[in-house]
C-alpha cells in the first residue's frame, strides 16, 4: 500500500490537472484560515459585546434573536477573513521571476 502511494506521488501530473489541484488546495487553505480567524474574532468580540445591546444602539431597527446575531457576526468575520487571506495569497503568488530577483551573493562573485 505504501509503494502504491509513493508511485502515485512520482507520477507526472498534466499541467491542466496540476493547476486545478493548486487552485483547490489554495481555496481550501484560504477557507480554513478564514474560518479559524472568524472563530477567534467572534469569541473575542462577543465576549466583550452583547448582541442585543448592539442591536438596541444601532441606527436602524434590528429585530433578530441573539443566536441570529451571533451567526451574522460570525459570517461577517468569516467574509472579512476570507478577503484578507485571499489578498495575501494573491500577493504571494507573484510570478516566479519577480520573486527570484535577489541581490547578488558576494561569496560567489569573483572579486579582482
Amino acid at each position: 500500500m505504501i509503494r502504491a502511494f509513493i508511485s502515485t506521488l512520482r507520477k507526472v501530473v498534466p499541467e491542466e490537472e496540476l493547476e486545478s489541484r493548486v487552485f483547490l488546495r489554495s481555496f481550501g487553505v484560504i477557507t480554513w484560515v478564514s474560518f479559524l480567524f472568524a472563530s477567534l474574532a467572534s469569541m473575542l468580540f462577543f465576549a466583550s459585546f452583547e448582541p442585543l445591546e448592539l442591536a438596541a444602539i444601532a441606527t436602524f431597527p434590528v429585530e433578530m434573536s441573539p443566536t441570529a446575531l451571533y451567526s451574522l457576526g460570525f459570517f461577517l468575520f468569516w467574509v472579512l477573513g476570507f478577503a484578507c487571506t485571499t489578498c495575501s495569497c494573491v500577493m504571494l503568488s507573484l510570478p516566479l521571476a519577480k520573486r527570484q530577483k535577489t541581490l547578488p551573493d558576494p561569496l560567489h562573485d569573483d572579486v579582482e
